[in-house]
């Protein structure tokens, strides 16, 4: 008796594990907002350019905000 009571426990169990699982959802956090692009502007001090070079065929990407330069 004790021996199928044991077994009738881990069967249900078993049985709320799998189907609880399935019932749960995870919540959705993201936003339907298209994020960054149209949330914020550039700021007036800020500039792009793009250079290409013939020697070694390559494209250099630079971005400067104010006096500060960086290249990618």
């Amino acid at each position: 008796m004790k021996r199928n009571l044991a077994t009738i426990k881990i069967l249900f169990t078993i049985i709320i594990c799998l189907f609880g699982s399935t019932l749960v959802k995870a919540q959705d956090d993201s936003l339907a907002l298209p994020y960054p692009q149209m949330l914020f502007n550039n700021p007036g001090n800020f500039t792009e350019s793009i250079q290409y070079s013939l020697d070694n065929h390559d494209f250099t990407f630079s971005n400067s905000i104010g006096s500060f330069q960086a290249t990618r």
